[in-house]
């Protein structure tokens, strides 16, 4: 039909003398011209839709087919045909031979090609279901690693969506091993950018979710020579958790407790809510070992007016006040130990370790000496248990006492955690004293200053 309207169209202008602009041969080469030019446009048609024609064949053969197509922009065409529809019919295993030679034939798909259509393969996958996600992106990145550096935006790009998917469905581990093996060079030829930054505090996160601290703390200290310490809160709240799960209970909760106080920077990772990490400073002051430390840390957080709306608050004024913490008291204890970055199998024995060095200073403040059955029943622990775990205190100097293993007796007197709990009063008395011994040297060299 459009060869008639054109030779229509070519008669009418012959008619009125008009001459041909397109060819000086007259009509007979026209229609000549048409005919061939319609003839390459159904041969290269035929070309593209010959192999999805044989369907009979197995998609290697269809394959090997499009790729000995001699016509660079037909050959690719296919395979990039060829590749949607595999992916959209679900035909997993034809996608990955597909992507398996426009990988390794780099004689027939060149990198230019193969760049391209690698970029058509990664909108395939990401638009696939998150479950087939997860296998076929694996699959496709185990392919890629072929030919490396190639192909590594792409790969990239696969990964983190990966990653996501693994971190939504908290498979902590996985989601920060596919954080990890992101290259960060490709594309960027400077320091690392903020995302970059974001994306290291962010495995340090999740290995931390997955109880590895030490592949947390690796990433961590990565992060530390970029980001300013002082105003990145996720740094911070990281190095906290870090300690926490190192059993750093001392430093953990000064870190903590610096997170709800003055200025603080945005966060991406955690909650913003102060009391969060306010509560997680108590706990951790209350498991950190027993002395002078922890004692100043135990009444900055007393004296703190927002620990008071803690549902443990009678249980942080037990401690402070150096009362026995009873059953019900370490019950509730418990509970909060497990939120904490513990091991599971573990948090049973951080608790009992904490709560019988607690009871043994309360037990100092109330006895000066103290049979060890005794002590071993007020406790309700074996009497070994009470006499190591004394016996260690007091080597530690974090208890005043001495053992007669004769007698099976605990003497015990003030030392420094005692006097750790009286320095305010030590203090008011020296400063009474000294004004005192003030006011007589004035009355001694001035006595006319003395009221009549």
């Amino acid at each position: 039909m459009l060869l008639a309207t054109i030779v229509k169209l070519f008669k009418g202008a012959s008619g009125i003398g008009a001459p041909s602009v397109l060819f000086s041969g007259g009509l007979d080469e026209l229609v000549a011209h048409i005919l061939n030019w319609d003839e390459r446009l159904r041969e290269r048609e035929r070309r593209i839709t010959a192999p999805f024609l044989w369907v009979a064949g197995s998609m290697e053969h269809r394959v090997e087919m499009m790729v000995q197509e001699p016509d660079l922009t037909v050959r690719e065409e296919n395979l990039r045909r060829t590749l949607v529809e595999s992916a959209r019919s679900g035909d997993l295993e034809g996608f990955l031979v597909v992507v398996g030679r426009v990988v390794s034939d780099v004689n027939m798909v060149p990198p230019a090609v193969a760049k391209r259509l690698i970029s058509s393969v990664q909108a395939a996958v990401m638009s696939m279901e998150k479950d087939t996600q997860l296998g076929i992106g694996q699959e496709v990145l185990n392919i890629l690693q072929q030919r490396g550096a190639n192909f590594e935006v792409q790969a990239n790009a696969i990964r983190e969506r990966l990653a996501v998917i693994h971190e939504e469905r908290q498979n902590w581990s996985q989601a920060a091993a596919f954080y990890s093996a992101i290259n960060p060079e490709v594309g960027n030829r400077g320091d690392p950018t903020e995302d970059d930054i974001e994306r290291l505090l962010r495995i340090a996160f999740l290995y931390l979710n997955s109880d590895d601290v030490a592949a947390a703390e690796q990433f961590l200290m990565r992060a530390k020579s970029y980001v300013k310490v002082e105003v990145n809160r996720d740094y911070r709240i990281c190095q906290a958790r870090v300690q926490e799960a190192k059993k750093g209970f001392s430093n953990a909760a000064q870190q903590f407790y610096s997170l709800t106080t003055g200025l603080q920077g945005a966060t991406k990772l955690y909650s913003a809510d102060p009391l969060q990490w306010l509560a997680r400073a108590v706990i951790c002051a209350i498991l950190a070992p027993a002395g002078e430390q922890r004692s100043k840390l135990l009444s900055r957080l007393y004296h703190d007016e927002r620990c008071r709306d803690l549902e443990f608050f009678n249980v942080l004024e037990r401690v402070h006040s150096q009362k026995l913490l009873k059953k019900e008291h370490i019950e509730v204890l418990s509970e909060r130990v497990k939120l904490l970055d513990i091991k599971s199998e573990e948090t049973q024995q951080v608790l009992d370790f904490a709560t019988t060095e607690h009871n043994l200073l309360a037990v100092s403040v109330l006895y000066t000496s103290i049979k060890l059955e005794s002590l071993a029943d007020l406790l309700n622990i074996s009497p070994q248990t009470a006499e190591a775990a004394v016996g260690d205190m007091i080597c530690e100097r974090r208890l005043s006492g001495k053992i007669n293993q004769v007698e099976g007796l605990l003497e015990l007197s003030k030392g420094r955690e005692g006097e750790a709990l009286h320095r305010g009063d030590v203090r008011f008395e020296k400063i009474c004293q000294a004004a005192d011994s003030c006011c007589e040297q004035l009355v001694s060299k001035y006595p006319h200053l003395m009221p009549s």
